[in-house]
């Protein structure tokens, strides 16, 4: 099942997420610098994996300021400020005590969330999803 689209405020940018399962533990799902959610559950292989996840989590993926259907980059843009769009996805009704899944992002993102998470949530980083290796 896709599921429905909806958008959170980051400063002055809306980001687009989907969150999918309903599991007690929250997975972040990056799929890559340039993506377009709706467009991933197009792919089987990709369909499939997110249906696995959400089975035992809730699994919640965004594009990326600037990309897919978040407000467009206006200025400067930084890591910071991609962190800081992951964070308004996930802390929405509960508290993000996430682990992090990533494409191609790499782990400079996986850090800047961390330190961004600092002010008391929980994250935790996964390994690379499309390698199947630790980060």
């Amino acid at each position: 099942m896709v599921p429905v689209t909806r958008y959170a405020q980051s400063g002055d940018a809306k980001i687009a997420y989907q969150a999918v399962g309903e599991g007690a533990l929250d997975m972040m799902f990056l799929p890559g610098w340039i993506s377009q959610i709706e467009q991933l559950w197009e792919l089987p292989a990709l369909h499939r994996f997110l249906e696995r996840l959400g089975s035992f989590s809730r699994v919640i993926m965004f594009d990326r300021r600037g990309g897919g259907l978040s407000d467009r980059v206006l200025g400067d843009y930084s890591l910071e400020q991609d962190a800081q769009d992951a964070l308004a996805e996930g802390g929405g009704e509960r508290r993000l005590s996430a682990v992090i899944v990533r494409r191609d992002t790499g782990q400079l993102f996986d850090q800047a969330v961390q330190v961004r998470a600092a002010d008391g949530q929980d994250v935790g980083v996964g390994g690379d999803a499309e390698a199947g290796r630790d980060g």
